[in-house]
């Protein structure tokens, strides 16, 4: 008797056990700090890296290492590469690795060589130890990564060893950062004529490289590009955006308005957005994504432009069509996260919140824990890149939601 009882004591334990870790969804949640230092954007940030981290590893590891590594992606957009440091160990599988290489590229960008050759080692290490499914694409966007912090920091034959373990489409897309960055004598027309027999190639990702490539040089040759380089830079990019699907095509294009706006030629930058615009008018706009694009345009127009008056319209014309669209939550969320980026590009908080608490509700209302987990980590880093101080009702609704998180998942 004393036996039985025992067992169902144990029987009973175990089961217990198992309900909380299930509920909780984060047993193995790294531990971080609520309050951290680095102001509102990392702390905004934290509040992403939380939710992505809820998500159990098993059987959700792709969902939730994705959605970590978008955390720290934008981490060291913001210049936060210790919290990064910090907390790559906790992601699983291959975005480990690729977060290596990122934090290599970050230090190659910053001339610090020894932090380079560092995360080098470590994304080799890491990038060796995958196998099955991680051993295929993975490995080599990893080592393209590589590849290109080698070549930001201008070394050169150890760019090309670490190349030749890449396809043929990947070593294009290295070679287009390289020839950005030619120096010496004649370097402008050197760079071009290195460019111009890739903008040939069947690949869609080397066709965009290298029109990103154009917009690095436009950069570099900074306010004193001539009116001819302007027009030679702007007419080679253009013709390979035609050829690029339309979403990337619209980011090429709005960095390249942004880049021409930044060089001083404001006459151009607005001959940028003018061209965007009436590309836009020719197609049935989908609120799926061109409530982004509309918000892009209107972003540009007033921060780069100056032109408060055309950003209000294009964000009031983002806004109904986001208001007559019928989208799932999971399409509606990043929508609702553009417009309220929009709103606080102009300066009106209220309205931002309106549109974040907007997005937290709908978050709220999945009947899933993953996909609510995604949502939120979403929108904490559309209110990171915002810049905004979380305020007090958000992180009560934050602190709700995350309670809140279990089965279903």
């Amino acid at each position: 008797m004393i036996k039985i009882k025992t067992i169902f004591v144990v029987f009973l334990f175990a089961v217990c056990t198992i309900c909380v870790d299930v509920h909780i969804g984060r047993s193995a949640e790294p531990d971080i700090a609520s309050s951290p230092e680095g102001g509102a954007e990392l702390k905004a940030l934290v509040w992403g890296f939380k939710f992505a981290s809820a998500i159990p590893a098993k059987p959700h590891i792709a969902d939730r290492s994705k959605s970590q590594y978008s955390v720290l992606s934008c981490c060291l957009e913001k210049n936060f590469p210790d919290k990064v440091v910090e907390l790559t160990e906790s992601l699983d599988g291959w975005r480990r690795c690729l977060l290596y290489a990122d934090l290599a590229y970050y230090f190659a960008e910053r001339d610090s060589i020894e932090n380079l050759r560092m995360y080098l080692e470590r994304g080799e290490a890491c990038r060796n130890s995958l196998d099955g499914w991680n051993a295929g694409w993975q490995k080599d966007r990893i080592l393209l990564r590589e590849a290109e912090a080698q070549v930001l920091s201008k070394q050169w034959a150890a760019a090309e060893k670490t190349e030749a373990g890449l396809p043929s489409e990947f070593v294009a897309r290295s070679s287009a950062l390289r020839f950005s960055r030619l120096d010496g004598a004649g370097a402008y027309e050197n760079r071009l004529g290195q460019l111009q027999p890739l903008e040939k190639s069947e690949y869609m990702e080397v066709r965009r490289d290298v029109a990103r490539a154009y917009i690095e040089i436009l950069k570099q040759l900074g306010d004193e590009a001539t009116d001819a380089q302007y027009v030679q830079l702007k007419n080679r990019i253009y013709s390979l955006a035609q050829k690029l699907p339309r979403l990337i095509q619209h980011e090429i294009l709005c960095s390249l308005s942004r880049t021409v706006f930044d060089t001083g030629n404001r006459e151009m930058g607005k001959e940028v957005l003018e061209d965007i615009e009436e590309g836009l008018k020719k197609w049935k706009l989908n609120p799926r994504y061109d409530v982004a694009a509309l918000v892009d345009l209107s972003q540009i127009r007033h921060e780069a432009g100056g032109e408060t008056e055309r950003s209000e319209s294009l964000l009031l014309k983002a806004e109904d069509l986001l208001k007559a669209s019928d989208l799932t939550p999971m399409a509606k969320i990043p929508a609702l996260i553009s417009v309220a980026s929009g709103y606080g590009s102009l300066g009106n908080e209220g309205a931002a919140w309106d549109y974040f608490r907007n997005a937290l509700q709908t978050a709220g209302a999945m009947v899933n824990a993953r996909p609510r987990a995604m949502a939120v980590t979403g929108i904490c880093i559309g209110i990171a890149k915002w810049g905004a101080p979380l305020t007090d009702d958000i992180e009560e609704k934050l602190t709700r939601l995350y309670e809140a998180l279990g089965d279903p998942w």
